[in-house]
């Protein structure tokens, strides 16, 4: 899985972000969409891929099936929306990614994050942090120095 995920990162390089769509947690008519449970990235001519948090609680995970709603019963739902319009996204959309990099946590000893940059210098970074999905326009230097992160390309070792 980690070899498509990385091929995957590697083949959306100089496509066109399409839309975003995510797999928002609502109970009782309140919506969570400042943490998403997934994040479903389409790319012109290359598909999509979703991102989420993985089972351990500190990585991030990826797939390729398709998002779908999930009723929680007395629990909530969670309900698929686009959000290509949300301010978060908004500046992204339709812009070519130029470089994207996996964000590996030292403290975690995990892949917990992966930085799109767009072109105009458009950044998009999406972590899992404590089992929450959290997307950022720059880096928290508080999370950098923290989680003593490093970064690197899909299909290479980490570097700083």
């Amino acid at each position: 899985m980690i070899r498509k995920f990385e091929n995957w990162l590697a083949r959306i390089v100089g496509k066109e972000l399409e839309a975003v769509s995510a797999s928002i947690f609502s109970f009782d008519g309140d919506k969570n969409y400042e943490h998403p449970q997934l994040l479903d990235l389409q790319f012109r001519a290359c598909g999509h891929g979703i991102l989420g948090c993985g089972p351990d609680g500190s990585s991030i995970h990826w797939q390729n099936d398709l998002l779908v709603d999930i009723d929680l019963g007395e629990n909530g739902e969670e309900r698929v929306e686009d959000v290509s319009k949300s301010e978060i996204w908004q500046d992204a959309i339709h812009s070519v990614l130029r470089k994207v990099e996996i964000v590996c946590s030292d403290v975690d000893k995990s892949d917990i994050g992966i930085r799109f940059s767009f072109e105009g210098a458009v950044c998009k970074s999406i972590f899992n942090l404590g089992d929450d999905l959290y997307v950022f326009n720059k880096i928290p230097i508080e999370i950098l120095e923290e989680e003593r992160l490093s970064f690197r390309a899909p299909g290479n070792s980490p570097s700083t």
